[in-house]
């Protein structure tokens, strides 16, 4: 019998030893992501947690390990210092400082994959180099840290659900190097339904708003300087039809002798729907204004489509409403293989696929409230349609959108400052006009 129970037990050892070592050479992908813009300290265990469970339900055989990148002290201070220094401009040393994080991630294997926006992903293209850039960043072209799927045989059927634009602005010179991953765009959450006639007809009407007195209605996190920046386009876009796409002349009026007008109109209508209190408007973050909006501190709310999610968790009774004109400036992000990686890049691919599929889209849909890449103008499509059976007001609000590209946005021709430079200069000359 003592044998017995020693041949069992010692079974039972090699067994779970067996197990423990399967379980570790699981393939693990580390894949670099950006912050919530709403502050939640448990967001990386839950999205990480989330993801994995997908993969262990659809038995794919890796572990995918989430994390955020930690700028160091040192990032973005050398072009600062040359920008102050040569009296140039003053530069978003916070944004000079992530962009130079990521960067340098791409230039080492730490990270496998990245999720980077549409704003990150192109943003040093330009016909006319910026040299001070690129020895302040030492790089040459973004595109050379990233691999081409194309390279790799990615069939059409498994990228065929993503939306044909969308698909198309992570391609540059015929190369695909990012992945379709999520969508989102900007619209108005209330909770009071006086609020929609206000919404739909008088917020273009700046004199309407003088009754609103000085604290405003509307909670807008403009510490952000992404945030800034959108407002700030999509308030030239609706209020003045500037700048007009494809028409290079159209963007002369914002910078010639009387483009004074627009930018005191922009400080006006934003002290109006916020609040007169200028440095508190610009030192509110998106988690404070969304948190002045649940307290009722704020009638209306300028959040994203996939904080829709933070409002059905709290099962709170929130309408949405998109922003005049259904112009918004859309967020695009996408899937990027490090070139950097020491895994092969062949099971890369195969991970990114399974990352960007239809069927996690809508399975990251349901648990973390992102907006799939899906073709939603095809609406006898089963994927659009079991979205749109759960989030039937955002659906609404895609059919209305007239999608504003930032990057387009900000470039008025061929010859004219990439992203990256016009995004390090624009919102600090906004914030001291």
């Amino acid at each position: 019998m003592y044998f017995l129970f020693k041949t069992i037990f010692i079974y039972i050892i090699l067994n779970l030893l067996l197990f423990i070592e399967i379980v570790n050479s699981k393939n693990v992908i580390k894949v670099l992501i950006d912050k919530p813009k709403i502050v939640d300290d448990q967001y990386i265990n839950k999205y990480n947690q989330l993801i994995n469970q997908y993969f262990v339900s659809k038995n794919i055989d890796y572990e995918i390990d989430f994390s955020y990148c930690v700028p160091e002290p040192t990032d973005g201070q050398g072009l600062s210092f040359v920008y102050q220094s040569s009296n140039l401009f003053s530069v978003d040393v916070d944004y000079a400082q992530n962009f130079n994080c990521t960067l340098r991630e791409l230039k080492s294997s730490n990270y496998d994959m990245m999720i980077l926006d549409d704003k990150f992903l192109f943003s040093d293209e330009s016909y006319i180099k910026n040299t001070i850039m690129e020895s302040m960043f030492l790089f040459n072209k973004l595109t050379d840290f990233y691999v081409n799927y194309n390279e790799f045989n990615v069939k059409k059927e498994d990228i065929s659900h993503h939306d044909a634009e969308i698909l198309k602005s992570g391609k540059m010179d015929n190369k695909l190097y990012g992945l379709p991953y999520e969508l989102d765009f900007d619209l108005l959450y209330y909770n009071d339904d006086n609020v929609k006639d206000l919404l739909s007809t008088n917020i273009k009407n700046l004199s309407e708003w003088n009754r609103l007195g000085t604290d405003g209605i509307l909670g807008a996190g403009l510490k952000d300087n992404d945030e800034l920046i959108n407002i700030f386009i999509e308030f030239i876009r609706y209020q003045y039809n500037l700048p007009k796409e494809n028409n290079s002349s159209s963007y002369d009026s914002l910078y010639d002798k009387d483009s004074s007008k627009f930018y005191n109109s922009f400080r006006e209508y934003i002290l109006k729907l916020t609040g007169e209190d200028i440095e508190k408007t610009l030192s509110t973050s998106i988690s404070d204004a969304y948190i002045s909006f649940v307290n009722g501190e704020k009638r209306i709310f300028k959040g994203k489509a996939s904080f829709n999610k933070y409002f059905k968790n709290q099962n709170s009774t929130v309408f949405v409403n998109s922003l005049p004109d259904g112009l918004s400036v859309i967020s695009e992000k996408y899937l990027v293989i490090n070139k950097k990686s020491e895994k092969p890049i062949d099971q890369l691919v195969e991970v990114a696929l399974h990352l960007t599929s239809s069927d996690i889209q809508n399975y990251r849909a349901k648990e973390l409230g992102s907006v799939p890449t899906f073709d939603f103008k095809n609406k006898s499509n089963v994927l659009v349609n079991s979205y749109c059976g759960e989030n039937s007001d955002i659906c609404l609000l895609i059919d209305q959108l007239k999608p504003i590209h930032i990057t387009k946005a900000l470039r008025k021709n061929m010859y004219s400052a990439n992203y990256l430079e016009s995004r390090l200069v624009l919102p600090l000359s906004l914030r001291n006009y």
